[in-house]
């Protein structure tokens, strides 16, 4: 493998990551905010009983 490869798989990997990690935090987001909705709404249904 040459120096030109190992960087350019350097600039591909440092270009993805950051992808990556954004993707997963949205998800985690996302799954926060819908189990947080859920028990709220399941709460909410509880007290109206």
């Amino acid at each position: 493998m040459t120096q030109l490869e190992t960087h350019q798989l350097e600039q591909v990997n440092g270009g993805v990551a950051p992808l990556i990690i954004a993707a997963l935090t949205v998800d985690a987001w996302a799954i926060g905010f819908t189990s947080g909705f859920l028990v709220g709404y399941l709460t909410v249904q509880n007290l109206m009983e």
